[in-house]
């Protein structure tokens, strides 16, 4: 595949994607008549004008994810236009890749926010004032960020964002150090997993709860804990 050693997509603009969209597109035609030579593909069986129009439109998306995307093409290169038809003509795998890569984009990127989440508060124990406050913050956000975009990851991402969510959920509840905005960071989390479908999650922050409930050193903390779990536990499920 075609390589640029420096700013290799500088200079991506419309003019860009149009002339790489229409190789692509040129691709797909020359896909077209291939299979229709042969009669071989998806569109072989299907009425000419779909056939001529499903290949063209995919070769010319295939193109611009191939050129785009899943390379580092240098645009002004002549190799990334003979590139740019290949992945035209052969715009069932350039699109079977695409896919991979967003999936497995989305998998490390909402993977990585559950993990960062978990890690920032092993220590919350040590924090104080305003560098707690931003500590529990940003977890929260961030797991709640994760916990969304669950049904959106593959199977073993959705497996260690759940257990890094229930180890920042358990972080965020211990005993010694917990303050009322703990119980709000868990409260948030628990409402997010119940919203989307997180119930290992939900399960573990109301465990947690209890535990605030019945052993938080700040009584302030066991009484928010408390309403907290109540509330939880009245509300609807989706």
């Amino acid at each position: 595949m075609p390589q640029s050693s420096a700013s290799p997509k500088s200079g991506v603009d419309l003019h860009n994607f149009f002339v790489f969209g229409g190789i692509g597109a040129f691709g797909g035609f020359c896909a077209f008549l291939f299979s229709r030579l042969l009669m071989i593909g998806p569109f072989a069986k299907v009425a000419l004008p779909l056939d001529l129009a499903g290949e063209v439109a995919l070769g010319a998306l295939a193109a611009l994810f191939g050129v785009f995307l899943l390379t580092a093409s240098d645009l002004t290169a002549p190799k990334t236009v003979i590139f740019a038809l290949a992945c035209g003509f052969f715009w069932n795998p350039i699109l079977t890749s695409t896919q991979a890569y967003v999936t497995q984009h989305m998998d490390n990127t909402t993977t990585a926010l559950a993990s960062s989440s978990a890690e920032s508060t092993k220590n919350l124990g040590r924090q104080t004032g305003e560098q707690a406050q931003q500590t529990i913050q940003t977890a929260t956000n961030n797991t709640n960020a994760a916990i969304a975009n669950l049904s959106k990851v593959s199977p073993s991402a959705k497996q260690q964002i759940v257990a890094a969510s229930t180890e920042t959920v358990k972080n965020l509840t211990a005993p010694a150090t917990a303050t009322p905005q703990n119980v709000n960071a868990v409260v948030s989390i628990a409402t997010t997993s119940q919203e989307k479908g997180a119930t290992e999650v939900r399960a573990s922050a109301l465990r947690q709860l209890q535990v605030l409930e019945n052993s938080a050193a700040n009584p302030q903390t066991r009484l928010q804990a408390h309403q907290a779990y109540t509330r939880l536990m009245e509300a609807p499920r989706p």
